[in-house]
């Protein structure tokens, strides 16, 4: 229910904005672009293994994103970005359990957000808050040997398990951002509220202004 009057709130936001371009034609805030890199957090909590062991991915990473966006009015604007937000591995666990294990997990997302700034008396200078939806893109997997497996009989191979899945979650967001001409240089901090866990990513980016 709160995906949809989200999406409904931006898609209506979004059409609003771009009616009002060709009357704000002469605004020096249109349409942009821009890349990012930073630090992501990935969590992952119900990823069950072998129908006895739950492993929790909690770990930090390189992450980066590209994103696209508009602003035709001077508050408000949209953006669509891709982020990826890196690899993670989860604990080992006990070796009695497991000859050989290895695991990972990576997370992607796709968003699109409203852009809400603030307005300051600093010309090159802007506060601004993003909300919107994204779609979180979660693979996982698990390989192992058990112990009890018999000598002769594919023991070399692991067992695996994978779980992929994808979901349609809250994203928000805040960041500042300085601009010198066409140029914007931005730091920004972004989450997305999803179950089994919220990835989240501090980020340093570049924009250009089209």
């Amino acid at each position: 229910m709160k995906t949809r009057l989200a999406s409904g709130v931006l898609f209506g936001a979004l059409l609003a904005s771009f009616a009002s371009t060709p009357a704000r034609a002469d605004t020096p805030f249109g349409a942009y672009i821009g890349a990012a890199a930073g630090r992501s957090f990935s969590r992952s909590e119900d990823i069950t293994a072998f129908n006895s062991y739950s492993l929790r991915f909690r770990q930090d990473g390189v992450a980066w994103k590209g994103f696209a966006g508009a602003r035709p009015l001077p508050m408000l604007g949209v953006e669509f970005s891709y982020i990826h937000f890196g690899n993670a591995s989860g604990p080992l666990p006990p070796s009695a359990i497991f000859r050989y294990f290895k695991d990972s997990s990576k997370e992607s997302a796709t968003t699109l957000s409203g852009v809400g700034y603030l307005p300051l008396p600093v010309p090159f200078l802007q506060l601004y808050g993003k909300l919107g939806v994204a779609r979180l893109h979660s693979d996982a997997q698990v390989s192992s040997i058990p112990p009890t497996c018999p000598v002769g009989f594919g023991c070399t191979v692991p067992y695996t398990v994978r779980q992929n899945q994808w979901t349609t979650d809250l994203a928000y967001g805040a960041g500042a951002q300085a601009r010198f001409g066409s140029v914007g240089i931005r730091a920004e901090y972004e989450r997305i509220n999803a179950s089994p866990g919220s990835p989240d990513l501090f980020s340093l980016g570049v924009t250009w202004t089209l």
